[in-house]
C-alpha cells in the first residue's frame, strides 16, 4: 500500500475515532454531509502539517537530535518566529497551527503528495470543526507511513 494512502488512512481512522464520527473510504464519489467534510478538511490539515515537519526533520533533523514528534513543530516554529522554546512550549496545539498557517496548504506539499491529494476528490470548500483536538494527532502513530517516503 503506497506511504501516502497509509498515513491518510491512519490519520483519518484516528480523527474519526476522536470525533466520534464514521470513517469515510478516502476517493468516495458523493455528495459529502457536513460532518464528512469536517473530517476531510482535518485530515487533510494533519496530511499537510505531517508532511511539512517531514521535510523539517530531513533537513534539521541530527543523529542526535532527530526532531522526532512535536519537537518538530516546536523547532519549525522557533526557526520561523525566533519565540523561546518556553514560549512555544506553552502554547497549545490548535495556536501553534496557526503560526504555521501559511504554509499548511496543499501546494506546499511535495510533488508526489500533491498528486496523491489532488486525485482524492476533497472538497473544494471550507467546514471546519471549530476546535483542534490535540489527541487528533498522533505523530508517533504516523511516523511509520513517513519513514517509508
Amino acid at each position: 500500500m503506497n506511504a501516502y494512502l497509509s498515513l491518510w488512512n491512519t490519520i483519518s481512522q484516528r480523527v474519526a475515532s476522536v470525533r466520534n464520527i464514521e470513517n469515510i473510504p478516502l476517493g468516495v464519489r458523493r455528495s459529502w454531509t457536513p460532518e464528512e467534510t469536517q473530517l476531510m478538511l482535518r485530515v487533510l490539515q494533519i496530511f499537510i502539517l505531517e508532511n511539512i515537519l517531514h521535510e523539517h526533520r530531513q533537513k534539521h533533523g541530527t543523529l542526535m537530535e532527530p526532531l522526532s514528534g512535536i519537537r518538530a513543530l516546536d523547532h519549525k516554529i522557533f526557526i520561523k518566529t525566533h519565540w523561546t522554546f518556553n514560549e512555544i512550549r506553552s502554547m497549545s496545539l490548535e495556536d501553534k497551527l496557526l503560526v504555521l498557517h501559511d504554509e499548511i496548504k496543499v501546494e506546499n506539499l511535495s510533488p508526489e503528495a500533491q498528486s496523491f491529494v489532488v486525485g482524492k476528490n476533497i472538497s473544494d470548500f471550507s467546514i471546519i470543526f471549530e476546535d483542534f483536538r490535540s489527541e487528533e494527532w498522533n505523530y508517533g502513530e504516523n511516523k511509520v507511513f513517513l519513514d517509508l517516503l
